[in-house]
């Protein structure tokens, strides 16, 4: 989505509802048929809904889950490998590392070479595969509820045991990412473990294909205050610039 979509997007969700000479002043130099246009794809997207005169946000547009985990499985894949094998060069042996839960943490997962390293995750797929590793000396599995969409585990058990943990680095993953919004995610519970994880690891690294910058869901977990490094295969120059304010590294 182009940047001039996004910003109009995202100030009729903040607002409610706006009209065309509104957006039309936020780009004065845009005709007011290139904001109609916007207009338009944005109530094919389902953010909005066109009014007369201008739009309103759409309620459904707060109410964006997760895709389920299976249809997420081959998607982007060429990506998710450039951004793990990069994530590899951040692995120490002998720390403690928390793994995230979605299918760029599963290749992250299956790439992991069969040394010592202790895994804390979320993820039961992502445990099981770690498991099978011979020389892998721990891997702990959080418990509390299972998502069917997500196949991960949350909720106030999760969280209450991950209170106990120490975590050197956690290697992250999103559903959404904007500046506006943050990073987000569609599970309230899985939303309140993300931003649990961050504020207990030393370092934190994000792990992000380029197809979730633009999307928001409906909780923000993090903002990039939050990072130490963003790993991402295309990432756009302003999103690039608001990390180098924040002497976030890019990867």
């Amino acid at each position: 989505m182009i940047e001039r979509r996004i910003v109009i997007r995202d100030y009729i969700l903040k607002r409610g509802e706006a009209t065309i000479e509104e957006l039309a002043a936020l780009f004065p130099e845009r005709s007011t048929m290139t904001i109609r246009r916007d207009l338009d794809f944005l109530e094919e997207q389902n953010y909005i809904v066109r009014t007369h005169g201008g739009a309103k946000a759409n309620v459904i547009a707060h109410l964006i889950t997760e895709d389920y985990y299976a249809d997420r499985l081959s998607a982007n894949m060429s990506e998710k490998e450039e951004i793990t094998t990069t994530a590899m060069i951040l692995f120490r042996e002998q720390r403690a590392v928390y793994i995230d839960s979605g299918t760029t943490a599963m290749k992250l997962a299956q790439l992991l070479p069969d040394r010592y390293y202790t895994i804390i995750t979320a993820d039961p797929n992502i445990a099981l595969e770690l498991a099978s590793k011979r020389k892998l000396p721990s891997v702990m599995l959080l418990g509390g509820q299972v998502s069917t969409k997500t196949l991960s585990i949350s909720g106030a058990m999760t969280t209450e045991l991950l209170g106990s943990i120490n975590i050197d680095t956690a290697f992250m993953c999103t559903s959404g990412f904007s500046l506006s919004a943050g990073f987000t995610s569609g599970n309230g519970q899985e939303a309140q473990l993300k931003s649990a994880v961050i504020k207990k690891a030393k370092k934190v690294v994000m792990m992000m294909d380029s197809s979730k910058i633009g999307k928001d869901m409906l909780h923000t977990f993090a903002r990039l205050d939050d990072l130490d490094i963003l790993i991402c295969e295309n990432l756009p120059s302003d999103i690039r610039t608001a990390c180098e304010e924040r002497d976030i590294e890019i990867l």
